[in-house]
């Protein structure tokens, strides 16, 4: 039977070092936390703690302690980056600025629940509410509510209402937060990326120069189909769904705007269309999804580039010819 490893699946660790103990916080490859915790600060405890992990990056503050720290974890296969205090404590508030999406995305999750719910009841009743922005949905729902299911639906729109607040105030937060980078401010020229999806990828990601071609942003967030190569087959399976699953949902849904009614004419819309034309609605499926791939990797560019969206770069670059 073939021998499972017990190493603890972390992609970067941030350790804030003391004289006596060093706090240390370990996130995986969809950006969530896996451990938190105080380590003394001695080469046996370190080494234990270090030693229980796979290959992974480090970040290291500054300081008397950082030379020997270092020394010891490159021993133990691990890649060690030591910054200055400043640039750590923008790591930490990086953490912080990811948290608010995490909260934003509980709640919008949790009124889609509640929507959902409404909906079925009313359906059991015989009443459809009219499509529309979930935003609105509330209001849309109140008058179509039946005598007999006042009691039961009006606790559950009241609800609706106040999550639909609760979310509109994160949303002018990420704004006013995302507003400030240039990256960010970038990345929200292509149609169908608003504040949200822009600054999830900027901070998930935290730096343009982690991927040395931009195409590698669309395999890092599980965007890339799998392959089944044996002989003289090579079949293109699902995606591999590896990543951070709230940025993929967030590209997903800039790519459905992206082919849909209202998404603007440029030249990945097309290129999406003609894919969704090969018929049925998985063909169409799999044109969502490889439009948020060629979105993942778009965005990369603009960001490490910073360069001007072209909706045709390729009528652009004759133009300019």
């Amino acid at each position: 039977m073939e021998k499972r490893s017990t190493k603890l699946s972390a992609v970067v660790v941030g350790v804030d070092l003391g004289d006596r103990a060093s706090h240390l916080c370990m996130v995986n490859a969809a950006g969530e936390r896996v451990l938190e915790r105080k380590v003394p600060t001695t080469q046996a405890s370190l080494g234990k703690v270090f030693g229980a992990l796979g290959p992974c990056r480090v970040v290291l503050e500054a300081g008397t302690q950082a030379r020997w720290v270092s020394g010891l974890l490159e021993g133990a296969g691990h890649s060690v980056a030591v910054v200055n205090p400043r640039k750590m404590r923008r790591i930490y508030a990086g953490q912080a600025k990811l948290d608010v999406l995490r909260v934003r995305d509980l709640l919008v999750r949790q009124r889609t629940a509640a929507v959902n719910l409404c909906r079925s009841l009313l359906k059991q009743e015989g009443v459809a509410v009219r499509k529309g922005s979930t935003e609105a949905f509330a209001r849309r729902a109140r008058p179509a509510v039946p005598e007999g299911l006042g009691t039961a639906l009006s606790p559950l729109l009241d609800e609706i209402e106040s999550l639909t607040a609760r979310v509109k105030d994160l949303d002018r937060e990420v704004d006013a937060l995302g507003s400030r980078e240039p990256g960010v401010r970038g990345m929200r020229q292509v149609p169908g990326v608003g504040a949200v999806t822009a600054a999830a990828f900027a901070w998930t990601i935290g730096d343009p120069g982690r991927f040395a071609k931009s195409r590698q942003a669309g395999a890092f967030l599980g965007l890339r189909p799998r392959r089944d190569q044996s002989g003289e087959t090579d079949k293109q399976l699902r995606i591999t769904k590896a990543g951070n699953p709230f940025l993929r949902r967030l590209l997903v849904g800039s790519a459905q705007y992206v082919l849909g009614p209202f998404g603007p004419d440029t030249a990945l819309r097309r290129w999406g269309l003609k894919l969704a034309e090969r018929g049925g609605k998985r063909a169409k499926r799999k044109a969502v999804v490889a439009v948020a791939r060629k979105l993942a990797v778009l965005l990369h560019r603009l960001w490490a580039t910073g360069e001007v969206y072209q909706p045709f770069p390729e009528v652009t670059g004759r133009r300019a010819a």
